[in-house]
């Protein structure tokens, strides 16, 4: 077993929420497709309420469907954007950039996936419970986000909206593995651990995307060198003939 797998299982014997919300089952899968028909209804009646998006974006994200996982990444991006002006007044468009390491635009699809089975079970089994604890920082499932639930984000104190901005970085790591996108993955997971050192979710999950990317890199190199080695066979035998 390679050391990326290693890691993740270890992870996901730590903690089976992650699991659900990278590989969910098949049970799962039919519980986030309901829940994302009606909170994704919620969400068209008043796509303004940041609560809701939050809500819809961390159940697109949980979802196995790329467009699926897309638009959660955008949506929450967009939280990220809005909490980081609130946070730090307004900052300007490259420091917006540095904040969420946004490196392209995704592609507007606004196509719905089947939701995937593990993030399904997650929810349901959540739907009447206050929260899901994270490391001391509470997920929401009732309408709120936040460390402490807060109501109204623009008055919240500056360890909430950090909290807040730690819980966004670590849907979009989280995202962002989902689509393969490694460097987006570890800028998220770098600006979650400087708000909040020591994470260990956030740790497990930058071991995993390292792991990953060093193992794509070493494939990748090998690949071009068996490509090469192909290359320069076919061009002695078309030189001896």
């Amino acid at each position: 077993m390679d050391r990326a797998s290693e890691l993740m299982d270890e992870f996901f014997k730590k903690d089976p929420d992650i699991r659900r919300m990278l590989s969910p089952c098949l049970d799962e899968l039919h519980g986030l497709d309901d829940a994302i028909r009606r909170v994704g209804h919620k969400h068209s009646l008043d796509p303004n309420n940041q609560d809701v998006t939050f809500e819809y974006a961390t159940v697109l994200i949980s979802h196995t469907r790329n467009s699926y996982v897309e638009s959660g990444v955008r949506l929450m991006e967009s939280l990220a954007f809005a909490l980081w002006q609130r946070r730090w007044g307004g900052p300007t468009h490259a420091q917006l950039q540095q904040a969420c390491k946004i490196e392209e635009p995704l592609p507007a699809d606004g196509s719905a996936a089947p939701a995937s089975p593990n993030l399904q079970q997650l929810v349901s089994s959540e739907e009447g419970r206050e929260g899901q604890q994270m490391n001391g920082d509470v997920v929401s499932r009732n309408g709120k986000y936040g460390q402490r639930g807060c109501e109204n984000p623009t008055r919240c104190s500056k360890d909430t909206l950090e909290s807040d901005l730690v819980i966004f970085h670590y849907y979009l790591a989280v995202g962002w593995i989902k689509l393969k996108k490694y460097d987006n993955a570890l800028s998220s997971l770098n600006r979650m651990l400087e708000l909040k050192p020591g994470h260990p979710q956030g740790i497990a999950l930058k071991q995993y995307v390292e792991a990953v990317s060093r193992q794509t890199i070493t494939v990748a190199g090998l690949a071009g060198i068996a490509a090469i080695s192909v290359a320069a066979t076919v061009l002695m035998a078309f030189r001896r003939s």
